[in-house]
């Protein structure tokens, strides 16, 4: 414990955020511990003690729990991105020459009115951010959905005009929203 509040220490973190001493608590000589602090204390123990072990192989998990889900989110992250292109040329083939406004449009309907400066603003980021970027891997699936299925929505469209076509794009999304 004392080479974890060294460590915290030395990154100039409170240590009363992470070991709370339990005579708060009524429970003299027990320490409650963040899990930060726990993982502090569990990287500076002896493996050869079972609690340790189990507490290190926990920690470890976690971690490629993380690194796991983080790879999905990238895959999700490329896939909207090739998606987004063959949705553009897709769009094209239908007439569309102002793809702002039609991802504008489609963006919107699935965010529930709001455009991409009023959703980054709700999710703190700045204006030059990149929306899908910052999106978790639930966020990109919806938008993964939402473009592949308003891309067949206009493979199957009779007309050939970008009113249409960014209408399909927002009644697609709007569809979508619901959906989720």
């Amino acid at each position: 414990v004392n080479r974890a509040k060294l460590s915290a220490q030395n990154v100039n973190l409170p240590l009363k955020d992470h070991f709370v001493h339990g005579n708060l608590f009524d429970t003299p000589g027990e320490i409650y511990v963040t899990k930060y602090a726990a993982l502090l204390i569990t990287m500076n123990a002896d493996p050869a003690k079972e609690a340790v072990a189990i507490a290190q192989n926990y920690f470890a998990l976690q971690a490629d729990k993380q690194q796991l889900e983080d790879e999905k989110r990238l895959r999700s992250r490329f896939d909207v991105a090739t998606e987004n292109r063959l949705l553009q040329g897709v769009a094209q083939d239908h007439g569309v020459e102002n793809f702002q406004r039609f991802n504008g449009v489609g963006l919107s309907a699935l965010y529930g009115g709001r455009n991409q400066d009023q959703v980054k603003t709700m999710k703190g980021l700045p204006p030059t951010a990149v929306l899908l970027d910052h999106a978790g891997s639930e966020e990109l699936a919806a938008n993964l959905f939402r473009i592949t299925q308003t891309s067949a929505a206009l493979r199957r469209q009779e007309g050939r005009s970008e009113t249409a076509a960014t209408e399909t794009h927002r009644r697609v999304s709007a569809d979508v929203r619901k959906l989720i």
